[in-house]
């Protein structure tokens, strides 16, 4: 079946590789793990045990991490306010080929972002004066860096943990297990970009009804990261009654996107809005007026 085949598959990933951030190390898979996953029953009740404190913290710190295959495509460190909106900032290699994220002169840019209320605003390495150090107050559908899930108010990784729908246990070692969960396709896409949504022949009438596998991690009892492979991503589009050409699947396909969380510091600075002297607007970038 299409689930067995999925979370052994999604298993063997987080094995390999982990979903989480920081020293965390693989999940070792168990050889009765894929083949008898526990009943739904038990990973629900695990999974509200362990995104609950989680949840409970006022600061939530997430990575959101896209590979090409083994390559880091996109790396963004961010940390959201309960009450108090989000920042994060978004580093790209110059070259594809490592799976770390780059440093120094391997960045080829950066994107800083802050949600305000109902305001984004995004800061890019790239813009040259006098563009440099303004801020972009974004307009309504804009996507900051493609980033589908940069949205206002709260993140996009962190609205996710509402979504997930737990279906079974398929890896556990000592404190640490996966969890195999289901999303909506709508919920799953928003961990991709705009580049990849555009490679799909996708209707907004086919959304509804769909979902697509994850895998949950949970180190010592709280939900650490949330884990989504591209192949599964083409699976779900196919049976939503999408498409996509043959290059696309095979883009697409070799994605696997991972979300990483950690309790932030209740006492973190809260994110605030910049000055009105470094605010600029779309008319402003586009005339090269600047802030």
């Amino acid at each position: 079946m299409r689930r067995a085949t999925a979370l052994a598959v999604l298993t063997l990933v987080l094995t390999a590789a982990g979903c989480g951030g920081g020293d965390a190390q693989p999940v070792p898979e168990p050889a009765s793990s894929a083949a008898s996953p526990s009943p739904s029953g038990d990973a629900t009740a695990l999974f509200e045990a362990a995104v609950e404190p989680l949840l409970d913290h006022q600061v939530i710190d997430f990575t959101y991490d896209v590979y090409s295959g083994d390559a880091l495509a996109i790396e963004t460190r961010g940390r959201a306010y309960r009450q108090a909106g989000w920042k994060a900032r978004t580093t790209s290699p110059k070259e594809l080929g490592s799976s770390e994220a780059p440093t120094g002169d391997q960045i080829k840019g950066s994107m800083q972002v802050r949600a305000v209320g109902d305001d984004l605003y995004m800061q890019l390495s790239t813009w040259e004066p006098p563009l440099a150090g303004c801020w972009l107050r974004t307009g309504g559908g804009q996507v900051p860096g493609g980033q589908l899930a940069m949205t206002p108010g709260a993140p996009g990784y962190v609205t996710l943990l509402g979504a997930l729908q737990p279906a079974a246990v398929v890896a556990q070692d000592g404190d640490r297990l996966v969890i195999g969960a289901d999303v909506p396709l709508r919920v799953g896409l928003q961990l991709t970009t705009t580049g990849v949504l555009g490679l799909l022949q996708l209707g907004a009438d086919q959304l509804d009804g769909t979902t697509v596998p994850v895998g949950v991690e949970v180190t010592a009892g709280v939900v650490t990261g949330v884990e989504l492979l591209g192949s599964d991503l083409v699976d779900a589009v196919h049976s939503a009654g999408g498409d996509l050409t043959a290059d696309a699947e095979a883009t697409v396909g070799q994605l696997r996107i991972a979300v990483a969380y950690d309790a932030g510091p209740d006492d973190a600075p809260r994110v605030e809005a910049p000055s009105d002297d470094e605010v600029m607007t779309n008319d402003d970038v586009r005339t090269g007026r600047g802030c």
